[in-house]
C-alpha cells in the first residue's frame, strides 16, 4: 500500500524525535562516561562537585563535536524534511496549479490528481467549485457577448436600412427639434436644393425654404407645436417655382411633451398642373356639352331669323331703305351663325371636313388682313420657313387662330405699341417634349408680342371660356378657347410663355401631313335663287321654321306639303308614296327622328331624294347619313339660297339619272321584251322639265 502525504508528513517529527532522543543519549552517554573517569580519579569529591567537573570537562573537551554533530543532525533533518515535503507536496501542487492555470485560460475540464492528500481534497473541491462557477460565469458572459454582437449587428443593419430608406424618399423628410432647427435631412433636401446635408444641419427650416425670409405664412409647424397635432398644407416656393404638400407630425414623449417634429414636404407641382389640365379639360367637356346642348335650338332660332330675313329682302325693292335693315339683320344672324359654330370648334363638336392646307399660303393672307386693321405703330415680323409644308385642316379655322391671336397681340401693345413676330417652321418632336403629343414632324406657328405679358396666376385661366382680362365690350373671353378647341381637334398642341412687361410667345403644334393641297377655288357667294315645280314633303317641328320655309319654297314655285311631326308624315308618304318628289326633314323631332323617317321612305322608295338637316347632332355624321341613303346633310341656319340650290341639284341629278335610262331603254327595245312603264308621274315630270 502506497502512504499517502499525511503518512509521509508525520514520519519527518518521529525521525527527528528518533534522532534528538539518540542525540541526548550520545550526551548523556559522554557525559556519564567523564563523570565515571573523574569518579574514580577524584573518590574524594563529592558527587555534585564531580558532576559538575565532569560537565565541565564535557563542555570543554566534547562539546564542540557533540554541537557539530547536533547542527549536522538538524541541518539534515531540515533538508531531509524541506526535500521531503517539497517532493511530497510538488506533484499535487504542481497538478492543482496547472489545472488552476487550465482554468485561467478557458479549459474547465479539471481533473484531480490521483495520489492527492485528503488535506488537498478540499483545495481541489474548492478549485473544481470555482472552475464551475467561471465556466457559468463565463459561458454566461460569452452568450452576452454573442447577444450583444448580435443585437450590435442588427442595430447596424436596420441603421443602415433605415438610413437606405430615408435616403430613398423622393419627398423632403427633416427632422427638427423644438426650435424647428434641423436635426436631419434626408437626400432629397441635397437634390431639390442643391446644398450638402452637413450645411442644413442646425439651420430653421424656413431659411432652406424660403432663403430666410422668416417663418412661411400659414406655417404648419408652428400649429402642430401648440397642439401637438399633424397639420398639412399646400405651400409655393418662390425660388424653386414648385408647390410642396407640407405635413409636420410633432414627435412626443410618454409624458405627451414635445421632443422634435418630423417635417416632410411633397413636390405636387405635376400633379398640380395635372389636375389644372384635368380641370380645364371637364371645363372644356362641360363647355362642350352645353354647346352641343344649346346649339340645336339656338340654330333653329337663327334659321327662323335668317329665312325671314331673306324672304322680306327678296319682297322688298332694292331701292327701299327697308332694304338695308333687312340686310343688318342678316348680317346680325351670320354673326350669331359665327358664333355658335366658335363654341362647336371650341368643344370639338363640329363636324368639318379637314383637307391638306398649305399654311403657309394661309398664315401670309391673315396676315395681310391683321396688318390692313392694326396701326402701323406695331412692328410686323415675319420668319417663313415652311414652303412645302402642309396640314390636315380646315382653312377657316387656321385663319381664325391666326386672326385671334394676332388680335390679342395687338390689344396687349395698344397703347405703347411694339413688335408683332409670326415665324412657321417645321419641327421634330420626340416622345413627352410636349404633353399630348406624340414623337413625330410637325408645324411649329410662333406668335409673339412686347405687350404687357400675362400674369403667373391667370396664365392657367387664359383658354378657359368666357375668361378675359380685357375691358367690357372689348372680348367675349372665347378668342383663345377657340383657338384651344381647334388645335387639340387638330391633334395639336398650344403653349404660352409670358413675362409680365415683357410680353408673350404663344406656339401652336400642328402634325405634318405628306398629302398636297387641292387647287383651292374662290368660293362663289352669288345667291342662286331657282325656281322649280316638283312636290317637297317637308318634315320640321318648328313652327317657325316650317312656316318660312314653306312660304320661300312655294315662293319660287315648289308644291310644299309640311308636317310638324315624323308620324305624320310617314302616315301620309306611306299612304301616297308617289305624290312627292323630294322630303325635307329635320334631325331632331320627338316620337320619330328624322333618321328613322328616312330609313322608312328609302325602304318604300330607294331612290327618293332625301334631305336631312339639323341643328347640332353627335349621333350622325353627313358621310353617315349618306352611307343610309340620304342625299345630302345640311347643318343649320340654312339659308334660302343654300336650301333652294341644294334642292335644284339633287333633282336635276336625279332628271339625268332618268333621261340616260330612257334612252338606254330606247336602244334596248328592238330585242327586249316589252316592260312595265314607269309609273312615277314626278319622273316624267322631272324628265319634262
Amino acid at each position: 500500500m502506497k502512504p499517502n502525504l499525511r503518512m509521509k508528513v508525520m514520519l519527518i517529527p518521529l525521525g527527528l524525535v528518533f534522532l534528538s532522543t539518540g542525540l541526548l543519549m550520545a550526551m548523556a552517554i559522554l557525559i556519564q562516561k567523564h563523570l565515571w573517569q573523574d569518579m574514580l580519579g577524584e573518590a574524594s569529591l563529592p558527587q555534585s562537585q564531580l558532576f559538575l567537573d565532569g560537565l565541565r570537562n564535557f563542555l570543554q573537551h566534547d562539546a564542540i563535536e557533540i554541537a557539530c554533530i547536533l547542527f549536522l543532525i538538524i541541518a539534515s533533518t531540515f533538508i531531509a524534511t524541506h526535500f521531503l515535503i517539497n517532493r511530497l507536496l510538488a506533484n499535487s501542487l504542481g497538478k492543482i496549479v496547472d489545472n488552476i492555470r487550465s482554468i485561467a485560460h478557458g479549459n474547465y475540464n479539471y481533473s484531480s490528481p490521483l495520489d492527492e492528500a485528503k488535506e488537498l481534497r478540499a483545495i481541489v473541491s474548492e478549485v473544481q467549485r470555482l472552475a464551475r462557477k467561471l465556466e457559468e460565469r463565463d459561458i454566461r458572459i460569452k452568450n452576452e457577448i454573442a447577444e450583444r454582437i448580435q443585437t450590435e449587428k442588427e442595430l447596424r443593419t436596420a441603421k443602415e436600412e433605415w438610413e437606405k430608406t430615408f435616403n430613398a424618399i423622393n419627398d423632403v423628410v427633416c427632422i427638427q427639434n423644438t426650435e424647428m432647427k434641423i436635426l436631419r435631412v434626408n437626400q432629397a433636401v441635397t437634390k431639390l436644393f442643391n446644398i450638402d446635408q452637413k450645411d442644413v444641419i442646425g439651420k430653421y427650416c424656413y431659411e432652406i425654404f424660403r432663403g430666410g425670409l422668416g417663418v412661411c405664412p400659414g406655417c404648419p409647424t408652428l400649429a402642430a407645436v401648440q397642439d401637438l397635432k399633424t397639420h398639412r398644407s399646400v405651400m409655393h416656393h418662390e425660388e424653386q417655382g414648385k408647390i410642396f404638400e407640407v405635413s409636420v407630425s410633432p414627435v412626443v414623449n410618454e409624458e405627451n411633451k414635445l421632443e422634435g417634429i418630423v417635417h416632410i414636404a411633397k413636390d405636387i407641382t405635376e400633379q398640380k398642373r395635372i389636375e389644372t389640365r384635368i380641370s380645364h379639360s371637364h371645363k372644356m367637356e362641360a363647355i362642350g356639352t352645353l354647346a352641343g346642348g344649346i346649339a340645336h335650338d339656338f340654330n333653329n332660332i337663327l334659321s327662323a331669323i335668317l329665312g325671314y330675313g331673306e324672304l322680306a329682302k327678296m319682297r322688298v325693292p332694292a331701292d327701299n331703305p327697308a332694304r338695308e335693315d333687312i340686310k343688318g339683320v342678316i348680317q346680325a344672324g351670320l354673326r350669331a351663325k359665327e358664333l355658335v359654330n366658335q363654341i362647336l370648334a371650341f368643344s370639338r363638336k363640329t363636324d368639318n371636313s379637314l383637307i391638306p392646307v398649305h399654311i403657309q399660303s394661309v398664315v401670309k393672307e391673315a396676315m395681310k388682313l391683321l396688318r390692313a386693321s392694326i396701326p402701323t405703330n406695331i412692328e410686323f415680323q415675319l420668319r417663313f420657313n415652311a414652303q412645302y409644308c402642309n396640314i390636315l385642316a380646315d382653312p377657316s379655322h387656321v385663319h381664325q387662330v391666326i386672326m385671334n391671336l394676332g388680335t390679342n397681340a395687338y390689344h396687349a401693345m395698344q397703347e405703347k405699341g411694339g413688335i408683332l413676330s409670326v415665324s412657321l417652321k417645321k419641327t421634330c418632336l420626340m416622345n413627352h417634349v410636349i404633353p399630348d403629343l406624340k414623337a413625330g414632324l410637325y408645324i411649329e406657328l410662333e406668335i409673339s408680342d412686347t405687350g404687357h405679358g400675362i400674369l403667373p396666376e391667370i396664365r392657367d385661366k387664359i383658354f378657359d371660356p368666357y375668361f378675359t382680362t380685357k375691358e367690357l365690350g372689348k372680348g367675349t373671353g372665347l378668342g383663345l378657347s377657340v383657338v384651344h378647341g381647334i388645335v387639340k381637334s387638330y391633334g395639336g398642341a398650344i403653349t404660352v410663355d409670358s413675362l409680365v412687361g415683357k410680353g408673350s410667345i404663344f406656339t401652336i403644334y400642328f402634325p405634318m401631313v405628306d398629302m398636297q393641297p387641292d387647287e383651292q377655288r374662290g368660293v362663289d357667294r352669288e345667291e342662286f335663287y331657282q325656281t322649280g315645280t316638283e312636290r317637297i314633303m317637308f318634315v320640321e317641328d318648328e313652327t317657325a321654321i316650317l312656316m318660312y320655309s314653306k312660304k320661300t319654297l312655294e315662293a319660287f314655285g315648289y308644291q310644299v306639303s309640311s308636317f310638324t311631326n315624323g308620324n305624320a308624315a310617314w302616315q301620309e308618304f306611306s299612304i301616297h308614296p308617289d305624290d312627292f318628289d323630294l322630303v325635307i326633314t329635320d334631325m331632331a323631332m320627338p316620337n320619330m327622328t328624322g333618321m328613322e323617317l328616312s330609313r322608312k321612305i328609302l325602304k318604300l322608295r330607294p331612290a327618293l331624294p332625301i334631305i336631312l338637316y339639323t341643328g347640332h347632332s353627335e349621333n350622325i355624321t353627313k358621310e353617315q347619313a349618306r352611307e343610309y341613303g340620304v342625299s345630302d346633310f345640311l347643318i343649320k341656319p340654312v339659308t334660302p339660297s343654300e336650301l333652294l340650290q341644294t334642292i335644284r341639284n339633287l333633282l336635276d341629278k336625279k332628271t339625268a339619272k332618268i333621261s340616260l335610262r330612257g334612252e338606254w331603254s330606247d336602244r334596248q327595245k328592238a330585242t327586249l321584251p316589252l316592260q312595265s312603264p314607269c309609273l312615277c308621274g314626278h319622273g316624267l315630270r322631272a324628265q319634262g322639265k
